[in-house]
């Protein structure tokens, strides 16, 4: 977690955005202005991986404890309506949830 307090965050926000915006120095460089980044919303991801259904369903009580007591009632019932109408093709589901 250190790392994010040691690394260079001009300079690699720069790197995306040379990849994302290309003619962005082209479009600054008359008026000398430089690209400005802001995080007004921030997020920490924690990524879990489960050996097998046995290992899952082993910690699937505490995941649940932690959303209940750390996330609004209608944060976790998203949760629970994301997986429930999940198509059936999905492998994955990526969904966004705001702390109270």
């Amino acid at each position: 977690m250190d790392d994010q307090l040691r690394t260079d965050w001009p300079l690699e926000l720069a790197k995306i955005l040379a990849l994302a915006h290309p003619l962005h120095r082209q479009i600054c460089r008359p008026l000398a202005l430089q690209y400005y980044w802001s995080a007004s919303n921030t997020e920490y991801a924690t990524d879990v991986v489960v050996k097998d259904a046995p290992a899952l369903a082993a910690r699937y009580p505490g995941f649940v404890h932690h959303a209940m007591s750390s996330f609004s009632s209608p944060a976790v019932l998203s949760l629970c309506f994301a997986v429930l109408n999940k198509p059936a093709n999905r492998c994955c589901e990526t969904v966004a949830v705001t702390a109270p």
